[in-house]
């Protein structure tokens, strides 16, 4: 529906509102006279019940008074008795007792009953009555009564059918709400439907695409004649969906890492250890790209020629260099990467090598030049007899270069502190030149940094070897995993695996369903290029039938919209459109008992108020027309309103015609294609 069929449809239930609001008001001033006739009421019961008690009251408070007086002059006496003889006999003193007790007695109760007195009165003075005729005034009470009590029921009365007719104006507004519901429920849910639906295929088709990326790296998932080995990827999905639920990665992502470390030539049996391993390094170094970071892992796992063990306690080695020194984790594993490949020649520990790159780095020095200064130290130093600069620095600091040669490939760890031990015993005038011949280029100020601070390197050897180095990935793991958001994101991985396992379900039919369009598509192609005249026709006879469901849409719309204005016109004219009302009434009655029922009985109450009404409903359409284009033709900018409008409008105008139209259409269409199927 367009903003402009919106604003009539406002329009015509702000008038409805005015009759409402007319409503409103009367209802609060009858409820406010009802309101002030009841408390008249309750005044003058108050005070006739006071005239019935006040003549007793006043009664017992004369008897209270003379008892009162008795009381103080039998007091008065025995006071004076006693003052002659100055001592109070034991008798007198109980008898003054008693009379004390009783007066206080007798005092509070006249302050009690004079109370009660004055609220009589009270009572009285409200309504206007004295006391001073009791049998006048009480006939006068009562006819008071009666009339208050005549009042409040006429208006009683009226308020109650004011308040019907609000339940009117309420049944009639939820009529319209289920009205205007029962499209968009029904297209919603279908809606829903084909979007959860949707949603499971997309979901199952990121995985598979995932899966064949290990398809590819696994060589056990594939047959020897190159078709899938569906129960060993049976297998391995299952490993994946079991990690998602112990690690918080991503599914896909688990699978992508998987993936990489296959790349990497890790066996298929230790892929789930590895991809475990790769997930906490990723927490540990706050990687950006997990997938990235396996891949580099293994690369590191590769290069060094590492087993499972061992690559594991370099991850750590690493994490606690990270923790520890002036080294970022993401540094140190590129460099890693970077030296591992210049390290064929030299016999040392990844853990020393990942010492020395801590220290460098740890002294300014960036993770490349750090790598390429290393590798170029250590390839120049297992070859030193075979290169003049290199034997002549070794021989300036008196070493022998064959002996280098040789420690390189049994203890280069030792043979490189003996080095730097012998350079930092020159006068440093000669240790630059000295550096420069050893590992070329300008890799000697690389090198000056570690001559100037080998405390800096032995403490980064030291952090490297030191036991706690080891289990320091799954400590901050332990934390990682039982944050909540590494909980949700396990949740997440369990609602995703349930989720492509039903759109996998769905493939096959899907792949039918595809299978069978094309092949439609296909023969009605062909059959459009062989008939383009009827082809033409059929296009024609789609929009008509386009446009016939366009204003049966329009109609619910306005059904829904004037719903509301027609109980309005009941309250202020009577009986009229009370058929509609029922007729709505009784349908919506049956459509909440279920779904379904709510949808066909809405649509059938639809089309039988459009068919016995139609002729009213047209007249009524037409009569509203002419009043738009008078009014809106005044304005410009309203003027530009009444296209849209004037179409829904023109549909039901014609509506015989239009109908005519669609059952010739179907009459061509049947002979058309009676012989000549483009889908048969």
């Amino acid at each position: 529906m367009t903003d402009k069929t919106i604003n009539i449809i406002l329009k015509a239930a702000d008038k409805a509102s005015k009759t409402f609001d007319r409503i409103k008001k009367s209802s609060s001033g009858l409820s406010g006279e009802l309101a002030k006739n009841k408390k008249e009421m309750r005044d003058l019961e108050r005070a006739q019940t006071a005239l019935v008690k006040i003549g007793k009251a006043e009664q017992y408070f004369n008897r209270l008074n003379e008892q009162i007086i008795r009381n103080s002059a039998a007091t008065s006496r025995l006071t004076s008795e006693i003052d002659k003889t100055g001592v109070a006999t034991k008798k007198q003193a109980a008898e003054l007792k008693k009379l004390t007790r009783e007066g206080e007695r007798l005092n509070n109760e006249y302050e009690k009953q004079s109370a009660q007195l004055k609220r009589y009165k009270d009572h009285m003075e409200k309504v206007g009555v004295s006391g001073q005729n009791l049998e006048k005034e009480q006939a006068e009470i009562a006819a008071r009564m009666q009339k208050t009590t005549a009042q409040i029921e006429k208006q009683s009365t009226a308020l109650e059918k004011l308040e019907k007719r609000q339940q009117s104006r309420i049944k009639a507004a939820a009529i319209a709400g289920i009205a205007s519901g029962v499209s968009s429920w029904t297209s919603s849910k279908a809606a829903t439907m084909r979007q959860g639906a949707g949603h499971a295929i997309n979901t199952a088709m990121s995985e598979e695409d995932a899966m064949q990326g290990l398809i590819r790296q696994v060589g056990i998932l594939k047959n020897t004649d190159g078709s899938l080995n569906h129960a060993e990827i049976a297998k391995i999905r299952a490993e994946v969906q079991k990690l998602s639920g112990e690690l918080p990665m991503a599914t896909v992502e688990i699978m992508n890492m998987m993936t990489a470390g296959a790349k990497m030539n890790i066996p298929r049996q230790e892929l789930a250890a590895y991809v475990t391993e790769a997930v906490k390094a990723a927490n540990a170094f706050e990687a950006a790209d997990p997938g990235a970071l396996a891949e580099e892992l293994g690369r590191i796992r590769q290069n060094f020629k590492l087993s499972k063990e061992a690559a594991s306690e370099l991850v750590n080695v690493m994490n606690y260099l990270d923790d520890n020194a002036l080294v970022a984790g993401d540094q140190l594993i590129s460099y890693m990467n970077e030296v591992s490949g210049s390290m064929g020649l030299a016999k040392m520990n990844e853990k020393h090598v990942a010492a020395l790159g801590s220290a460098l780095m740890s002294a300014g020095v960036d993770a490349s030049t750090s790598a390429k200064a290393v590798g170029s130290l250590m390839t120049r130093l297992g070859t030193a007899p075979d290169m003049k600069p290199v034997r002549e620095a070794l021989k300036s600091i008196g070493i022998d270069a064959k002996s280098v040669q040789k420690g390189m490939v049994e203890d280069a760890q030792g043979t490189l502190e003996k080095i730097i031990a012998a350079v930092q015993q020159m006068p440093k005038e000669q240790q630059a030149g000295i550096l420069k011949g050893l590992a070329g280029g300008e890799y000697n100020r690389v090198f000056a940094q570690l001559i100037a601070n080998t405390e800096l390197w032995r403490e980064q050897i030291r952090l490297a070897t030191s036991p706690d180095a080891l289990g320091s990935l799954d400590k901050e793991f332990e934390i990682r995993v039982n944050a909540m958001s590494s909980k949700w994101q396990m949740f997440k991985n369990k609602l995703f695996n349930t989720e492509s396992g039903f759109g996998r379900s769905m493939f096959s039919g899907l792949e039918y369903g595809m299978n069978v369009i094309s092949g439609l598509l296909d023969k009605f192609n062909e059959w459009s290029a062989k008939n383009p005249e009827a082809a033409a026709k059929l296009g024609k006879i789609a929009f008509y039938a386009t446009a016939a469901m366009t204003a049966l849409a329009g109609l619910a719309a306005v059904i829904a919209a004037v719903a509301v204005p027609f109980a309005a016109a009941r309250i202020a004219f009577g009986g009229f459109g009370m058929s509609i009302l029922k007729v709505l009434g009784i349908a919506l009655r049956f459509m909440t008992l279920n779904p379904i029922g709510l949808a066909l009985t809405a649509i059938i109450g639809i089309i039988y108020l459009v068919y016995t009404n139609w002729d009213t409903l047209t007249a009524a359409f037409i009569r509203g027309w002419e009043w738009i284009k008078k009014t809106f033709a005044q304005n410009p900018i309203l003027y530009a309103l009444t296209g849209p409008i004037g179409a829904i409008v023109a549909l039901a105008t014609h509506w015989d015609r239009i109908k005519n139209a669609l059952i010739t259409g179907w009459g061509w269409i049947k002979k058309t294609f009676s012989g000549n199927n483009p889908i048969s």
